[in-house]
Parts: structure tokens; C-alpha cells; sequence
């Protein structure tokens, strides 16, 4: 078995066991973690939900070395690309001073917050 179909075999595995842990859960039904729940949090459940991001991310770019799509085709080598240099305490720091700074915007989506705050300056800066 290559390393690319261990990857593979393994990200059907993780999605398997996170539906059965989530009781079936439909798309529709999975919540967007947004600043309340954030600003709410401990530091060990936010870099949970981090790592659960980056580990997303490295799974992706490695199913696809070699081969990667296209940026109209997905957003992960984007991701990855404007996140690079930032860690996880780094990016938990970022979104720790922004939803302080805006404390009228606790609504938004972390994942938002994450794109717009970190990963869109970090493109812009690698032009």
C-alpha cells in the first residue's frame, strides 16, 4: 500500500469514527464554532480545534503531493499557503486579540475569523 492510499485509507477511517461519535450528525446539523463559543472556551479545547484544522489541512496537502489541485478547486494549499510561519499558539493568540477587539463581532465564525484575519494577509504578503 503507497503512502498516498495509507492517507487515504486512514481519512476514511477518522470519518467513519467521527460520524459514529457524533451520532450520525448531518452537515446541516454540525455548528460553526463562532467568537462566543471561542471567547468561551479553555486553551486546551481552542488548540484542540486547531489542531483538528491543521491536521485537516496536512492530511489534504498530502493526499494530494504532487498532484495538487487547482485554488478554484479547493482551499487548503490557500490555507496552507497564508498560514505558513503562524503556529498554533500563534494563530490562538490572533484570534484571542481580535475577538477582544471586537467584542460586537462574537458571532462570527472562527474559521472566518481565521481566513479573513490570518490567511488573506498571509497571501497578500507572499504576492
Amino acid at each position: 500500500m503507497t503512502t498516498r492510499q495509507k492517507l487515504h485509507a486512514w481519512a476514511a477511517v477518522a470519518c467513519v469514527a467521527l460520524t459514529l461519535a457524533s451520532g450520525m450528525a448531518r452537515a446541516d446539523e454540525v455548528p460553526l464554532v463562532t467568537g462566543k463559543q471561542w471567547t468561551e472556551s479553555t486553551e486546551q479545547t481552542k488548540k484542540a480545534y486547531l489542531v483538528g484544522i491543521a491536521n485537516v489541512v496536512q492530511v489534504d496537502v498530502a493526499y494530494h503531493a504532487g498532484n495538487i489541485p487547482p485554488d478554484t478547486q479547493t482551499i487548503v494549499p490557500r490555507l496552507a499557503r497564508g498560514l505558513k510561519g503562524h503556529t498554533l499558539d500563534s494563530v490562538r493568540d490572533g484570534l484571542d486579540r481580535w475577538y477582544a477587539a471586537h467584542p460586537d463581532r462574537l458571532q462570527r465564525p472562527v474559521i472566518e475569523t481565521i481566513w479573513f484575519e490570518m490567511v488573506v494577509p498571509g497571501l497578500q504578503g507572499k504576492k
